[in-house]
């Protein structure tokens, strides 16, 4: 009975045979980059395209001021053509021809002006 147990091999078990391992192919690199490359110089393009509609027909705002600057406003002129007295009756005269009536709608087309530009 003794015989009969498992008798263990005196040498030891060899691995099983392993196939070669085929080294992977790299994948060029290249092709990649330059598609890369290209995009990179298409977002470029667009943007300074875009860029030059966006400035295409709009002055500086320095012109736009200047511009605002040179208009001749008749308010202006009515209010530095006022009397330099300081007596109750010239002030009166003053105040009389300065136009109020129509400061609402200054203020708004002011307000309209200033939220466009937001």
């Amino acid at each position: 009975m003794q015989e009969e147990k498992e008798q263990i091999p005196s040498t030891p078990q060899e691995a099983p045979e392993s196939t070669p391992t085929q080294p992977e192919e790299e994948k060029p690199v290249g092709p990649f980059i330059g598609a890369a490359i290209v995009v990179i110089i298409l977002i470029l393009g667009g943007l300074y395209y875009w860029g030059a509609e966006l400035n295409k027909g709009e002055g500086s705002p320095e012109e736009e001021a200047q511009a605002i600057l040179s208009e001749s406003d008749a308010q202006l002129t009515a209010l530095e053509t006022q009397n330099e007295s300081d007596e109750v009756d010239a002030i009166e005269e003053d105040l009389d021809a300065t136009e109020l009536d129509d400061i609402d709608v200054e203020l708004g087309n002011i307000d309209d002006e200033l939220n466009f530009n937001l």
